[in-house]
């Protein structure tokens, strides 16, 4: 099972959008992550995003590049303060690759709960539109790569 992390591109203002949906750069970036996500043609299953509209419309960019097969949803438990419990169970309860677009902090404390048991951990920085891929191996997670859209 492979899981993939990505913390939403960037968002517009408050002010420009009180939404704030993603900006014209965060599209570009997410749509560059998707050429090179696509290059690796990773088998995902579903791909899980936040009830916010900058959540959703990245996770759209990246359900376009994959396969029709896709299955999105939203999850009302990904929001940025959002205890990880939840999701950690829906990650335990299936079998399926999945790919989680959502906010920090929650993403960070997700990645170095699944990495090292401890949410406080602060084990991978994230950067918006990029992607942390974990594998999970018998019961043990570990990092197998991490890009972000200023080296691509």
């Amino acid at each position: 099972m492979h899981l993939f992390l990505i913390q939403h591109g960037k968002a517009k203002s408050k002010g420009e959008d009180p939404l704030r949906g993603i900006t014209d750069q965060g599209r570009e970036e997410t749509q560059r992550m998707t050429v090179f996500l696509e290059k690796l043609n990773p088998e995902i299953q579903k791909i899980w995003h936040s009830s916010k509209k900058r959540s959703l419309e990245t996770a759209k960019i990246f359900k376009e590049k994959l396969s029709k097969s896709v299955k999105m949803s939203e999850y009302s438990h990904l929001n940025p303060n959002d205890s990880i419990e939840n999701i950690v169970k829906e990650i335990n309860g299936t079998k399926d690759s999945v790919m989680i677009v959502g906010h920090l902090p929650f993403m960070d404390k997700l990645a170095s709960y699944l990495l090292s048991a401890d949410e406080d951990q602060n084990i991978v920085q994230f950067k918006n539109s990029g992607i942390v891929c974990l594998e999970k191996n018998n019961d043990h997670w570990r990092l197998l790569w991490a890009v972000v859209p200023d080296i691509i």
